[in-house]
This record gives structure tokens, C-alpha cells and sequence, in this order.
């Protein structure tokens, strides 16, 4: 079931991750240091039930991310965004270790 809408088609030529770029990162202003803010914005939006993403079709009015689909929408974008905004720092040494 994609998004809130059962009866919605998926978009067979965009995957959820190109379906939340295109809707909530391809705007001037966006960089990637500025990803985990649009990310932790979405989780709010899809929690309150607002529309998340949408199809090619002109007539959707979207929702096309939802719960069930979030961490394949968003999860690349949050990664980049981390690194972006940590920069040369290799985060991944303070995390050696904790399991």
C-alpha cells in the first residue's frame, strides 16, 4: 500500500527515496547539510498525516511515503546529510565499539 492512499498506484518510475527528493530536498535552499532537518520534518508530517511525496501523475494529490516506507524514502538522505554537516571528522571511530 503506498502512502495513506490504498487505492493510489505506485510510481513505477520513481522510487520512494527519487519520490521524497523531488518533493521535500530538490528546492534552492536545500543542501545536504540541511537533509536530517527535512527528514526529521517529514517523520512529523507522515506522524500527523500529511501528505509525504508523490507520483508523476498530475492528478495525485500525495502521500505517497508513509510509515511503512519511510526508511527506504529517507534513510540515504539522513546518512548524507550527517556526513555533509560533519565534514572531514570521520564519525564512524566515535562509534567503534558500542553495540
Amino acid at each position: 500500500m503506498p502512502g495513506n492512499d490504498p487505492f493510489q498506484s505506485i510510481d513505477e518510475n520513481r522510487s520512494p527515496a527519487e519520490q521524497f527528493e523531488a518533493d521535500r530536498l530538490d528546492r534552492e535552499g536545500i543542501d545536504e547539510t540541511k537533509y536530517p532537518a527535512q527528514v526529521d520534518r517529514a517523520a512529523i508530517d507522515v506522524r500527523r498525516k500529511i501528505a509525504v511525496g508523490k507520483t508523476d501523475d498530475p492528478t495525485d494529490i500525495g502521500g505517497t511515503i508513509d510509515r511503512f516506507n519511510f526508511d527506504e524514502a529517507t534513510g540515504t538522505f539522513y546518512v548524507e546529510g550527517l556526513t555533509a554537516i560533519a565534514g572531514e571528522f570521520d564519525i564512524s571511530c566515535e562509534f567503534r565499539g558500542i553495540r
